[in-house]
């Protein structure tokens, strides 16, 4: 515990782990999914109080483990819709949604043009072409 990793220490490990686990048995999948999310609730349950504000190293930068703990959710929440499985965005839990507007709303206005964003808003306009994430 306190110890800081990167999630993919190599360049190009996370598309490998993808492409070599893409040809598993849809079981075998399923099997380690189930495996590696009890492990990391094991993790999570054992950091004392403290280590919540521990950073870490996950996708394009450091975080802190809080933080972890939300992009875990986004990515579940997410790719169950993505896996087309009887799961669409409409079964997001409403705490999954509320979080995510007010993670992701504040970074609207950097992607757009401020006044054609506001008209859009106030029922003026159409909505207006956003700038790429």
């Amino acid at each position: 515990m306190g110890e800081s990793r990167r999630q993919y220490p190599e360049a190009g490990m996370r598309e490998r782990d993808i492409e070599s686990d893409s040809t598993l048995d849809r079981d075998v999948l399923l099997e380690d999914l189930a495996r590696s999310c009890r492990d990391l609730e094991v993790a999570w349950n054992g950091l004392n109080d403290e280590l919540w504000d521990f950073r870490a190293f996950v996708g394009v930068g450091e975080r802190p483990m809080a933080d972890i703990l939300f992009r875990r959710l986004r990515e579940v929440e997410v790719h169950h819709v993505d896996l087309n499985a009887y799961y669409d965005a409409s079964d997001w839990p409403e705490a999954y949604v509320e979080e995510e507007l007010q993670r992701t709303l504040h970074k609207l206005p950097k992607r757009v043009n401020h006044a054609a964003l506001v008209e859009w808003l106030i029922g003026r306009r159409d909505a207006p072409a956003l700038e790429p994430w």
